[in-house]
């Protein structure tokens, strides 16, 4: 018989079996035994035994069932170990059953097996979620014996893997009382290349999350404490952090990314979160973490506009042999130039290792420090080399260029909501720049500006397909800044460091032709639209011809989208005069892609639309028929939808304000109103019914789109825009029903009576238009304005 707590060795053997044949190829022996240790969750004995299959060392179980043990050993945690668990089915494991497995599971974080290390790992922070320190206090402290005394290196590496699974779990008290024991261990790791970049990967992230806790901690009664701690650690961390970041990256060496990035990761808590306690260790760490570039940018072509010599700060050494500029062509090889990116996979313990993301982390890393007063003396004499590096990391890569061009939307959607990237990042830090160090930043950028464009017109001499790679980015970053430009320009008199008017003109005569790559021509139009107030108003009409030629039937997405950009912002800059050139075309392009359009794309035309409306509206009138009706199918089809609804919202109420637009939009409301009249029929029902349906999904979108539409209508035409005393007497409502709707005209709408007070209101204020309008309604559509009216033929 087993000791109390035990599993008896039939159990054990049992337990083999079941686990042998849940991996066995026939489906009926599979799911037989899978139901089988289903049901056994709830066996006494049952976790003990799971324990007892993972800890058989020697070989007497093969690698696969240990590990299959554990992760049926993890869901009976989830299930049978306590009732806080939200999986919880009950019953729990016995209290001298759990006890036996929390004392037995720490030892297999020794085993000689990688793999099983691992999965004992995962066993013993699922249990210690809901058990540490409370019901099993000496883990913790166990766990750092284990890498103090390092008598096993298996398992130091089981303890520090294991204790990085669980530790953000952890309590503050907790972790202030392991914290000054631990992090000199974890130091010790880091230290020796013996233990690996992955175990010194996971030793990072202890220091990370223990960081985090200082964070929060650091005010009221223990804030001495934790100053205290930082003053004794942080010398060695930063020393540490400035030899592994002035190491160069190996492109083969994907684990070391793990680790670079770990480090990256704590530099920013200490550089956001304890800068006056770390100012005066964190020198060597940063300048390692900035200058990761510069001799390898120098071997490759790429040297910075600013002096090769040394730097008087002390972020930038003489050396230049670091990370921010010798990453970059690491960058542009691994990431710039693949079709893939460089996503590395996952390191041997199962961590994602991804160059992009630690090249943001690196980006990240340099916005923190220029947003951070304490170093921005130091980055003020480097802001030539700065500039013109975060112009290469901006470039646009080979995997965003399939990506944008397979799904367009995905494009306009990247440029308004993208975060994660490094070219992000770059767009980032360049506005922060400006916030930091205001004009002078402005000839940096402009010498990084002309550099750049310079290296791109030598790709493209020597036959490089990229060459354009570096001209977009210039011109991306040009346009990111583009209102601090114009206003330090309005400021200076028109003086700048930066040629606006001679970049524009270059743009002209070499981007926004035919032969230009597609992206480039789309990145040309769009720094015309963010440069549009500044254009010369003798050169405006040549931008316009340029941003109408991108809408002709052809173009690529990319270029489309630019001109829709551009002309949204100069029809707001331009003369009616100006206008009436190209107004044909313009309009003729916008409702080509008015009709073809969805998502992204179709909110980026209605937009424009909007503004070439308000611009040109007298070109619009004949333009009317296709605009109104796809708009109308617009709101139907995107009420749901923020953005879409509005935006169609507004181009009906621009065309409704222009008076030769009126009849012909008069007729497609109506017609909108004669297809939905048969769905509002449908749609009345009992007070039952309705309340019902209160509580549903809201009703068909054409329903209440339409309904809003012949509101919006009608208000155009409206003075005071509310439900008044002439809008009751017209509607013969009585005064309480007014007062009703007035305060809540929503849910107290009835569609009939609202469509009829509609066009009642339009007839009373504009009879002529609504004659004008009738007459041009087919015998159907009259038809149903009658009986919406419930009156008799218009001739009565």
């Amino acid at each position: 018989m087993a000791a109390p707590g035990l599993a008896a060795p039939e159990q054990v053997s049992q337990l083999l079996q079941l686990l042998q044949a849940s991996l066995s190829a026939d489906a009926a022996t599979r799911q037989q035994a899978e139901a089988a240790l289903e049901g056994a969750g709830s066996s006494p004995g049952y976790a003990a035994a799971l324990t007892a299959v993972l800890l058989a060392a020697g070989g007497e179980v093969p690698p696969g069932l240990r590990q299959l043990a554990a992760t049926v050993l993890k869901k009976l945690v989830r299930e049978h170990w306590t009732p806080e668990s939200p999986q919880y089915k009950g019953p729990a494991v016995g209290p001298e059953e759990k006890e036996a497995v929390r004392e037995q599971l720490p030892t297999g974080l020794g085993d000689e097996s990688s793999l099983v290390r691992t999965a004992v790992a995962m066993a013993v922070a699922a249990i210690a979620r809901w058990d540490c320190p409370q019901q099993w206090p000496t883990l913790i402290p166990g766990l750092v014996q284990a890498i103090a005394a390092k008598k096993n290196a298996n398992l130091v590496s089981g303890s520090v893997r294991c204790l990085a699974m669980f530790v953000d779990e952890q309590g503050d008290e907790q972790i202030m009382a392991i914290a000054p024991a631990l992090l000199p261990e974890l130091l010790a790791i880091l230290r020796s290349d013996a233990y690996g970049a992955p175990l010194q990967r996971k030793a990072l992230s202890i220091l990370h999350t223990i960081l985090e806790v200082l964070q929060e901690l650091s005010s009221g009664s223990t804030l001495a404490q934790v100053k205290a701690l930082l003053a004794s650690i942080l010398p060695g961390w930063l020393a540490e952090f400035g030899r592994l970041l002035g190491r160069p990256l190996d492109p083969h060496d994907t684990a070391s990314w793990g680790v670079a990035m770990e480090c990256l990761k704590c530099l920013m808590l200490m550089v956001t979160g304890f800068s006056k306690l770390a100012a005066p260790h964190i020198g060597p760490a940063l300048t390692a973490a900035w200058q990761a570039s510069a001799s390898r940018a120098t071997s490759s072509g790429t040297q910075p506009a600013a002096a090769a010599g040394g730097h008087p700060c002390m972020l930038l050494g003489p050396c230049g042999d670091h990370m921010y500029s010798t990453s970059l062509p690491l960058y542009c090889e691994l990431v710039v130039a693949s079709e893939e990116g460089a996503e590395g996979g996952v390191d041997s313990e199962g961590d994602a290792v991804d160059f992009s993301a630690l090249i943001s982390q690196l980006v990240e890393l340099v916005l923190a420090l220029v947003g951070n007063q304490r170093y921005q003396a130091m980055l003020r004499a480097s802001l030539h080399q700065l500039a013109h590096l975060t112009l290469g990391y901006m470039q646009m890569t080979e995997a965003q260029v399939g990506r944008w061009g397979d799904d367009p939307n995905q494009y306009v959607a990247d440029e308004e909501d993208d975060f994660s990237t490094v070219r992000a990042a770059g767009e980032m830090l360049l506005d922060e720049l400006f916030e930091a160090f205001d004009g002078e930043v402005v000839a940096p950028l402009a010498a990084a500006v002309q550099a750049r464009l310079q290296e791109a017109a030598a790709n493209k001499a020597a036959g490089r397909e990229d060459w354009w790679r570096l001209r977009e980015a210039a011109l991306f970053a040009v346009g990111t800044v583009s209102d601090a430009l114009i206003e330090l320009s309005a400021v200076g008199g028109g003086a700048l460091a930066l040629d606006v008017g001679g970049l524009m003109g270059s743009v002209l005569a070499e981007d926004l032709v035919p032969t230009a790559p597609p992206f480039l021509i789309g990145r040309a139009l769009w720094v015309t639209a963010r440069l549009a107030p500044a254009i010369p108003p003798q050169h405006r009409a040549a931008y316009m011809q340029a941003a109408v030629a991108g809408l002709a039937p052809g173009s690529p997405p990319a270029v489309q989208i630019g001109a829709c950009r551009a002309l949204a912002r100069l029809c707001q800059t331009c003369k009616r005069e100006e206008l009436a050139a190209v107004a044909q075309p313009m309009f003729a392009g916008l409702c080509r892609m008015l009709a073809s359009s969805s998502d992204e794309i179709l909110h980026l035309v209605l937009e424009t639309l909007t503004a070439a409306l308000k611009a040109a509206p007298e070109a619009a009138a004949q333009w009317e028929p296709h605009i109104s009706e796809p708009a109308l199918n617009a709101w139907v089809a995107n009420v749901a939808d923020p953005l879409l609804s509005v935006d169609a919202r507004e181009l009906l109420e621009a065309l409704a304000a222009i008076p030769a637009c009126l009849p012909s939009l008069q007729v497609a409301v109506w017609g909108c109103v004669e297809e939905s009249e048969g769905e509002w029929e449908e749609a009345e029902g009992s007070e039952e019914e309705e309340a019902e349906d209160a509580e549903q999904e809201p009703r068909a979108p054409a329903m209440g789109s339409v309904r809003s539409a012949v509101r919006r209508f009608a208000a155009a035409f409206e003075d005071d825009g509310g439900f008044n005393a002439e809008d009751a007497a017209l509607s013969n409502v009585d005064p309480k029903e007014a007062a009703r709707r007035a305060a809540d005209p929503v849910s107290a709408l009835d569609i009939a009576a609202t469509v009829r007070e509609v066009f009642q209101r339009v007839a009373a204020a504009q009879p002529q238009l609504m004659q004008a309008g009738s007459e041009q309604l087919t015998p159907v559509q009259m038809a149903a304005l009658q009986q919406i009216f419930g009156q008799a033929a218009a001739g009565q």
